[in-house]
C-alpha cells in the first residue's frame, strides 16, 4: 500500500481571517457596531442587523486601502460581483451611517475617508515631551539657513515610529547657488535606563 503526499498548499487563509490587520488601525467593534443599525435603517427594518461574516470580510478590505478589484483577487471572486455585493450592502450602510444617504459614492476610497472617525488615533509625543524615544538632530550646512522646527514623534500602539520634521531652508542671498549644500542627520538614540 503506496501513500500519497500532497504537496504544500499555496491556498490563501481562510476569509474570516484575511484583512486583519484592519482590527490595528481601526475600532472594528464600534464601526459593527454602529454599521449594524445603520443596516437596520437601510433595509428599512428599523431594528439593529448584524453585518454578516462577508459584510465584515468586504467592509475589512476597504478599510486596508484595497480597491474592489484587489479585494477580488485576494478572494477569489469576480470583480463585478464584489462590486455589486459593496454597492448594495457596505456602501449604502456607511452612506445611512455618515447620512449621506442621498450621495454617490464616487469611488470605494470615500468609505475610509467618511469612516475617519474611526481610525484609531495613535499618540502624539513632541520631541521636547518624549524621553522614551531620544532623538538626535544634526545639521550641516554651507551657504544656507536652515531652522528646525515641529519635530514630532509618532508612536504607535504596535512600537511603531513614525517622526515628522517641519524644515525651513533659506539660500543665503550672498552664497552662489552651486555652493548651496546641505544635509540632515537624524538618528535615532540608544535608551539607556
Amino acid at each position: 500500500m503506496t501513500s500519497e503526499t500532497n504537496p504544500p498548499s499555496t491556498v490563501s487563509p481562510p476569509k474570516r481571517e484575511q484583512f486583519l490587520q484592519a482590527e490595528k488601525q481601526w475600532d472594528l467593534a464600534r464601526l459593527y457596531q454602529d454599521l449594524a443599525t445603520a443596516k437596520g435603517k437601510a433595509t428599512g427594518t428599523g431594528q439593529s442587523r448584524s453585518l454578516s461574516r462577508i459584510e465584515k470580510l468586504h467592509l475589512r478590505g476597504l478599510l486596508c486601502g484595497l480597491s474592489p478589484a484587489e479585494m477580488a483577487c485576494k478572494l477569489h471572486k469576480s470583480v463585478t460581483g464584489l462590486e455589486a455585493d459593496l454597492s448594495c450592502r457596505i456602501y449604502q450602510y456607511v452612506k445611512m451611517l455618515v447620512n449621506k444617504s442621498t450621495e454617490k459614492m464616487e469611488n470605494w476610497r470615500n468609505v475610509c475617508e467618511w469612516l475617519a472617525p474611526y481610525k484609531i488615533q495613535i499618540e502624539e509625543t513632541s520631541l521636547a515631551e518624549s524621553s522614551k524615544l531620544p532623538i538626535e538632530v544634526t545639521i550641516k550646512s554651507e551657504g544656507n539657513n536652515i531652522m528646525v522646527s515641529n519635530i514630532i514623534v509618532i508612536q504607535n500602539n504596535n512600537g511603531g515610529v513614525k517622526i515628522d520634521i517641519n524644515l525651513r531652508v533659506q539660500e543665503d542671498d550672498s552664497s552662489p547657488r552651486s555652493n548651496a549644500a546641505g544635509t540632515l542627520g537624524l538618528t535615532r538614540a540608544k535608551h539607556h535606563e
